[in-house]
């Protein structure tokens, strides 16, 4: 199963809790999803795109793995050891993952060497993560913003230094304004607060990212069904019209 460096860094959000072993693993999905959970929050990134695959010509992909959980700290370790790829787009950035006795082995390659890493399968089941996405499908939407997550992120990263939170949880609280907007507030250890504000996209920008087929697969939501065209049919009196001139 071929296997991009996205797929993998979804493992980077697994929680070493040794209260729930389940969560520090990654999850592999017969169709090449990774998903990975802390307890607060799921991630699940979607599979190499076919046409992705068939241009790595330098690796051969061995197929699917079925539905597989890897210890996270191994997969950190494939992490660590894939090249880094600046020079070819990013084609280097993959990895090929076959089974083996007792586990997962993965085949990392730079163009000049090959370097093989073995993993071995959690035995326990993973848990229901697809209920999870679909009951939050389910529930409905009360309001869209469009953000540049890399500002975001650098945003987030500056209010965490401001307000640190020796607890651990470490909240932000999120206001959407009636011009989609986003208002961010937070406190640190000694009470100090910090006050953003965020603009959300608009025009071309802030067009909403449609639901593709690997979403509605992962959280069982159907496709909208297209409401059928009415057959537009002349007025009466002009079908009359139509019909006297045509005698």
């Amino acid at each position: 199963m071929i296997l991009s460096k996205a797929n993998l860094s979804a493992v980077l959000i697994a929680a070493d809790d040794k209260t729930i072993p389940m969560l520090h693993n990654l999850h592999l999905c017969e169709d090449g999803t990774t998903v990975a959970a802390n307890g607060r929050a799921i991630l699940a990134v979607s599979p190499v795109p076919e046409k992705i695959r068939e241009g790595l010509g330098y690796m051969e992909d061995s197929g699917s793995l079925g539905e597989v959980t890897l210890a996270a700290d191994t997969v950190k370790e494939v992490l660590r050891n894939m090249p880094r790829d600046a020079k070819f787009g990013g084609l280097l950035e993959f990895t090929d993952a076959h089974r083996q006795t007792g586990g997962v082995r993965f085949r990392l390659l730079d163009g000049m060497r090959e370097k093989s890493i073995g993993a071995k399968v959690y035995a326990r089941p993973y848990f229901a993560f697809r209920a999870a996405f679909t009951a939050a499908f389910g529930a409905g939407t009360a309001c869209r913003v469009v953000l540049n997550r890399k500002r975001l992120t650098s945003l987030l990263v500056a209010l965490d230094k401001i307000c640190p939170d020796t607890s651990g949880e470490a909240p932000v609280y999120l206001e959407f304004t009636k011009g989609d907007d986003v208002l961010l507030r937070a406190e640190g250890n000694t009470g100090q607060r910090v006050l953003a504000l965020m603009k959300a996209y608009s025009g071309g920008e802030g067009q909403w990212l449609p639901v593709g087929d690997w979403e509605r697969a992962m959280s069982a939501v159907e496709k909208p069904k297209r409401k059928p065209t009415r057959k537009k049919t002349a007025h009466p009196k002009l079908k009359n019209a139509i019909s006297d001139e045509a005698r």
